[in-house]
């Protein structure tokens, strides 16, 4: 589904500027998940080209607000607040994903009370960090959100080791290239 509330050179504008607004961030030593090291011979985050067709409109069905225990990439667990699941379909293939709340989460800080699908796809490990990457937005006020995968990020322990951060589940993997958002951190440390 292409952007009907702005046009394509809008939206692609949009997406740029927010591109550039986390690279500042990112350079930033108060609130980035990048080392001293990192930082010093950081240049900006890699992305894919914007796909308007993985702007997409998804149903959500709510769940019971149910705690459930989610991998961290350190091997331990942090109960998450499922809050349901966003149906959609891209380029006639239909996915159900998980869609989480918790506002402990570093990637989260400062976005209280967003919602989050860390989800896989077929560029995981590949193009894109190995546990998965996220995409986070506001509380719909209905039964569909507008969900973007060319804003998809990384976690934080995408750029060093010294963050713990959510893996994808198991039922949150697209099983194909979602070629779109940010790419993988190559100077890991």
């Amino acid at each position: 589904m292409t952007p009907t509330a702005e046009s394509e050179s809008q939206y692609l504008a949009r997406i740029e500027d927010e591109r550039k607004q986390k690279d500042q961030k990112m350079a930033d030593s108060s609130s980035t998940p990048l080392t001293n090291d990192q930082l010093k011979s950081f240049e900006g985050l890699s992305y894919f080209p914007v796909d308007p067709k993985f702007k997409v409109s998804a149903r959500v069905d709510k769940a019971d607000s149910e705690q459930v225990p989610v991998s961290l990439t350190d091997g331990s667990e942090q109960e998450l607040v499922k809050y349901g699941t966003a149906s959609f379909n891209i380029d006639g293939a239909d996915y159900t994903l998980d869609i989480f709340q918790n506002n402990k989460l570093p990637e989260l800080k400062d976005q209280p009370g967003q919602l989050f699908i860390p989800f896989r796809d077929g560029t995981s490990g590949k193009t894109t960090s190995d546990n998965g990457r996220l995409i986070s937005f506001e509380e719909p006020s209905g039964a569909e959100v507008e969900l973007d995968f060319n804003q998809a990020y990384n976690t934080f322990s995408a750029y060093n080791n010294n963050h713990a951060s959510v893996m994808a589940p198991q039922q949150n993997n697209a099983r194909r290239d979602f070629s779109v958002g940010q790419r993988k951190f190559e100077d890991r440390l």
